[in-house]
């Protein structure tokens, strides 16, 4: 795989991503959609603010991560037009 070339996730399901994790946290926040469009949130703590700064960190992270995505694609797009532009 060439730099220029972006990745794409495996989907995996819901249990087995849950399963995977099980034992391996002290606190969870767990969101999920169900098929009707309603969303559920659980959390394993009682202290709000808590479950609040980490529902903030993981939209802050996942911010980042479609940043790096963006990058990517612009650099792959840029890359490809330079490719086109030295073959004509």
């Amino acid at each position: 795989m060439s730099d220029t070339e972006i990745e794409q996730p495996v989907k995996e399901t819901a249990d087995s991503i849950l399963e995977k994790s099980k034992e391996s946290f002290a606190d969870v926040v767990v969101i999920g959609v169900k098929e009707d469009g309603t969303i559920i949130i659980n959390a394993s703590g009682h202290n709000t603010q808590f479950c609040h700064w980490m529902l903030n960190k993981a939209l802050f992270e996942l911010n980042l991560y479609e940043q790096h995505q963006q990058g990517l694609q612009q650099q792959a797009t840029e890359n490809s037009d330079e490719t086109e532009t030295e073959a004509s």
